[in-house]
C-alpha cells in the first residue's frame, strides 16, 4: 500500500511539473514575499509531525484530503528515504501560473537539502493564485524518492 501512494507522489509530481513547463512565468520577487516563508513553515512543521503548524497556511480542500493520521504517515514513508528537511536549505528554483478546471495555482519549485538524501530534493508547492495564497499541495522528488518507486 505504501509503495502504490509513493508511486501517486511520485506521478503527481511529474505532472504538475510539466503543468509548471507549460505555465505562464510570474514575478519571483513577489511571489517569493509570501512563499518563501510558508515553505519553510510548512517543511519545519513536516520535521516536528506539527500538524497544525503544518496546515496553518492551506485550502480547504489541502484540510479535508491530508488529515493529521495521513500527514503523519506521509512524512514517516518520506523521512524514511530522505530524513528530515535541514532548516533555512531550501533555495528558490522557480514559479509558474497554471490553471486547471478553471482554478487557478501559482506551483513554485525550492531545491533543498534533507539530511539522507546527498542530492537535492525538489519541493513543488502548489498555492492557491489569488489573495489568500494557501497552499493547496506539497510535493517532495529527489534520487532515492524515485528509487523507491521504481522498484
Amino acid at each position: 500500500m505504501a509503495w502504490r501512494k509513493l508511486a501517486l507522489l511520485v506521478l503527481g509530481v511529474i505532472m504538475l511539473c510539466s503543468l509548471a513547463a507549460c505555465g505562464n512565468k510570474v514575478d519571483s520577487k513577489a511571489v517569493r514575499e509570501y512563499a518563501d516563508e510558508i515553505t519553510e513553515k510548512m517543511l519545519l512543521a513536516y520535521n516536528e509531525d506539527n500538524y497544525e503548524e503544518y496546515i496553518a497556511n492551506t485550502n480547504s480542500q489541502f484540510k479535508t484530503v491530508v488529515s493529521e493520521d495521513k500527514m503523519k504517515e506521509g512524512n514517516e514513508m518520506i523521512r524514511g528515504k530522505i530524513g528530515d528537511y535541514v532548516p533555512g536549505s531550501k533555495k528558490f528554483k522557480d514559479a509558474v501560473k497554471t490553471s486547471q478546471k478553471e482554478q487557478k495555482y501559482l506551483v513554485v519549485r525550492y531545491n533543498a537539502k534533507f539530511t539522507d538524501e546527498s542530492e537535492d530534493v525538489l519541493v513543488t508547492m502548489i498555492f492557491d493564485d489569488n489573495e489568500a495564497h494557501q497552499v493547496g499541495g506539497i510535493f517532495f522528488n529527489s534520487p532515492k524518492l524515485r528509487e523507491q518507486s521504481e522498484k
